[in-house]
């Protein structure tokens, strides 16, 4: 009697793994189609048929590198549907869930994007990350909002991303822009403590000082700016798909030259 209960139990317990598999399954976004034109090309085509094909039977980390691989190519649709199916199968990982985002955001779906950069923010860190994604997130998002033109929504992103020097540009620009310059100019000064010379804060600075009446203090700011070079980046889109170049291609070969 209790043999044929243990082997019911077995049973019920592997029926039960079963059916969750399948939902699991189900629930994945279709297998990624590689654009035609880059097919035409016979080395990629090679090279992302074998990746498409091993991220079909593989798992998160297989949809992932044929998701950088497109990224890279600048197929950003099929890209995204690689990396949903990446965070589908680790709704957890921060890296697929921002990889997600970002490609919505360069096809231009910025309230969509953002969504999924919101939810960036409540996922967990991997131990021993050199860089976290969440306040490039976060000035995503503001950038975003920036782009649809909600500048208090903006304003309020860019204030929950301190110590960000990018999010600290934005908002001091807000500030200026909005009437408030004596504010944004204490901003600019830490900015300036830390990049003394930096481009664009010397060019804020020297805009500020304008605005506050300060035609002196404005033309010593001007001339620090042509002694001052581009150091603060402000738009990451290059810095994100740039490495993603190289990992297929003619770009790989010579990259391994």
């Amino acid at each position: 009697m209790r043999a044929r209960v243990f082997s019911t139990l077995l049973a019920g317990i592997a029926c039960a793994t079963a059916v969750g598999g399948l939902v699991v399954w189900r629930s994945l976004p279709p297998p990624v189609v590689i654009p035609p034109a880059l097919l035409a090309d016979p080395l990629l085509a090679e090279e992302l048929s074998g990746l498409a094909a091993a991220a079909k039977a593989g798992g998160q980390p297989e949809c992932m590198a044929l998701g950088d691989a497109l990224l890279g190519q600048g197929a950003y649709r099929a890209a995204e549907a690689a990396y949903r199916r990446a965070a589908a199968l680790d709704p957890d990982d921060i890296e697929a869930r921002f990889a997600v985002a970002f490609c919505i955001d360069r096809t231009g779906r910025m309230e969509e994007s953002n969504e999924h950069y919101r939810a960036c923010l409540e996922l967990p860190e991997p131990p021993g990350v050199q860089q976290s994604k969440k306040p490039f997130a976060r000035y995503a998002i503001g950038r975003n909002l920036l782009r649809l033109e909600d500048e208090v929504g903006a304003e309020a992103a860019f204030r929950q991303n301190p110590g960000f020097p990018p999010a600290e540009y934005q908002l001091a620009r807000i500030l200026l822009f909005s009437g408030r310059p004596r504010e944004a100019e204490a901003i600019v000064r830490r900015g300036l403590e830390s990049l003394p010379l930096s481009l664009e804060w010397h060019r804020l600075h020297a805009r500020i000082l304008d605005a506050l009446g300060r035609p002196a203090e404005a033309a010593v700011a001007r001339e620090m700016e042509e002694r001052s070079a581009h150091l603060l980046e402000v738009n990451f889109n290059v810095d994100y798909i740039g490495p993603l170049t190289e990992k297929v291609g003619l770009n790989r070969l010579l990259a391994a030259y």
